[in-house]
């Protein structure tokens, strides 16, 4: 169930950032490769049971309250600067 609720945040915040231009099967598509990837570099630590829980990354609103996701403009969102940076320090700063 807790995989379900990230998997539909991931959905819903790829949606946001690349607007309805894809088919519904290729969001589908995407969005479950984007979910392996923060599975795999991000949830262990901004997941519900991670160290930086104040930082949470699954949660839609939160998303786009905190600015990490600016609906409709990703170059002014901090999740997409973020992932666009080679420098770890800088992803987690």
């Amino acid at each position: 169930m807790k995989n379900w609720k990230i998997l539909i945040t991931f959905v819903s915040l790829l949606t946001i950032i690349l607007g309805n231009s894809h088919s519904v099967d290729a969001q589908q598509n995407l969005a479950q490769q984007a979910y392996a990837i923060f599975e795999r570099n991000c949830l262990n630590c901004h997941g519900e049971h991670g160290a930086f829980t104040e930082e949470i990354i699954i949660e839609h609103t939160a998303l786009i309250e905190t600015g990490a996701v600016v609906p409709g403009r990703p170059i002014e969102s901090e999740l997409y600067k973020r992932l666009l940076v080679n420098d770890p320090a800088k992803q987690q700063s």
